[in-house]
């Protein structure tokens, strides 16, 4: 009998969260179906140089639960494009298959429609290329104004925003969740939102060197940097001890996590997302 490897095994993940817009249309079927008809439809985007990314395969799991495959990206050339002959030392069109991806790379991810948010893996993955991706493979089947994505942003960099009691200047810009489960100012601030349907929504505060921004006495305040970590991004300007002014945008700084387990990974990123949407207590690390 074969023995059971009880080694435990980790990788590094990055997550992006979709909310579709107005709130009636956030709806896990929606998710399904407009992930499906870009995998079906074979969209492909050119989303760097030379390079194109589409959906490459489409999996489900756990009853339906999880959508897994890999994103697609390659390479395409004209065949009359130049290229250098090698042996003969002249330029001469290059002859490459236009229906054929050179240079291919593949991104592995993990989609939970219930909680709108796709999971890819940090190693040797273009999350810019995934995420201009999924902003312009939406966009064929919906308006700009109908969808959000955003990649989720680094918890201690939203938490040194909210520490913050010497700021100059402090920007927020929030979407409203997908009936995220929140909490305080958290969930006043997207309540608020959900029905006026903006859907952004911009904090902008100045403050000054002799009477800096004090992030830490307003909920307010911090109910939108909090929000703009799953909903947006937040650009901040710190007035260090010398007084010179450090700038601080959460875009700047994506969440990456350690996803541990055993055989699948599945169940502990399920777990990972439904922290993100509030459905079980976020861990510090």
């Amino acid at each position: 009998m074969a023995k059971r490897d009880n080694t435990m095994k980790s990788l590094k993940v990055k997550v992006i969260n979709l909310v579709l817009y107005p709130e009636e249309a956030q709806k896990t079927e929606n998710y399904i179906e407009y992930f499906r008809k870009i995998f079906d439809d074979k969209v492909t985007i050119n989303t760097y140089g030379d390079r194109y990314t589409r959906i490459q395969t489409y999996y489900t799991l756990d009853d339906g639960a999880v959508i897994h495959g890999v994103f697609a990206n390659a390479a395409f050339f004209d065949p009359k494009d130049p290229a250098l002959d090698s042996d003969t030392n002249e330029i001469v069109p290059s002859g490459a298959d236009p229906k054929k991806g050179l240079g291919l790379k593949t991104w592995e991810y993990y989609f939970f429609p219930k909680y709108h948010r796709l999971i890819f893996l940090d190693k040797e993955t273009s999350g810019s290329q995934i995420l201009d991706f999924l902003q312009r493979a939406f966009n064929n089947y919906l308006d700009t104004e109908e969808y959000a994505i955003n990649l989720e942003k680094d918890r201690e960099v939203i938490s040194r925003i909210l520490k913050s009691t010497t700021l100059s200047h402090l920007k927020v810009f929030v979407s409203y969740s997908n009936n995220d489960n929140y909490g305080g100012w958290k969930q006043m601030i997207d309540n608020q939102l959900k029905k006026g349907r903006p859907k952004r929504a911009v904090l902008d505060l100045s403050g000054s060197k002799k009477i800096p921004i004090d992030v830490t006495q307003s909920e307010m305040i911090q109910g939108f940097v909090e929000l703009s970590a799953s909903n947006g991004h937040a650009e901040a300007s710190e007035i260090n001890q010398n007084g010179k002014i450090i700038p601080v945008n959460t875009q700047d700084h994506p969440m990456v996590k350690i996803i541990e387990f055993l055989e699948s990974p599945i169940s502990a990123m399920k777990h990972l997302v439904k922290q993100l949407a509030g459905f079980e207590e976020e861990s510090s690390d």
